[in-house]
């Protein structure tokens, strides 16, 4: 199965991934929930008025 996903992968012209959330908390991004959560640190409400909050961590 991974085989063939791989040959799948390498063939062709583009390709998408679907990941789970917890794929940019390995990357460095920071979750919005949980022990280091932007939450914590923002109001959710002050996050949705000011979107650009959350890039600037």
């Amino acid at each position: 199965m991974y085989k063939q996903a791989a040959k799948n992968i390498k063939s062709s012209k583009r390709c998408v991934g679907f990941t789970g959330a917890g794929i940019s908390v390995e990357s460095g991004i920071p979750p919005f929930q949980g022990e280091n959560g932007l939450w914590n640190k923002y109001d959710p409400q002050t996050l949705k008025k000011e979107p650009l909050l959350q890039w600037n961590f």
